[in-house]
């Protein structure tokens, strides 16, 4: 019988930050944290091109993770604007659904 390595992407959005979580869902923990912390520019970090970088730096984590599956958590959120860019870079650049 072949495991399933399932990895969830968790995207919280504050008023200052957005957060990105990549976490292994059989063994329960974080893979990695990505947040607009520390991005450069500290005119903008919490808005659509702070969401493209991010997203690009998640899809860099996530080239590297083995995985047969992924889900997507919005974290009560509306799928729209900064999360729905997230998730639109990593589907269409690594080919997902």
């Amino acid at each position: 019988m072949v495991k399933k390595r399932i990895i969830r992407i968790l995207v919280k959005n504050s008023n200052k930050f957005i957060y990105i979580y990549l976490i292994n869902v059989e063994k329960n923990y974080i893979i990695t944290s990505i947040s607009t912390k520390n991005i450069k520019n500290k005119k903008s970090k919490n808005n659509i091109q702070s969401a493209k970088i991010i997203g690009v730096n998640a899809l860099k984590y996530l080239r590297k993770i083995k995985f047969s599956q992924v889900e997507f958590d919005i974290y009560n959120k509306k799928y729209h604007g900064k999360i729905k860019i997230i998730f639109e870079i990593i589907k269409n650049k690594y080919k997902l659904l």
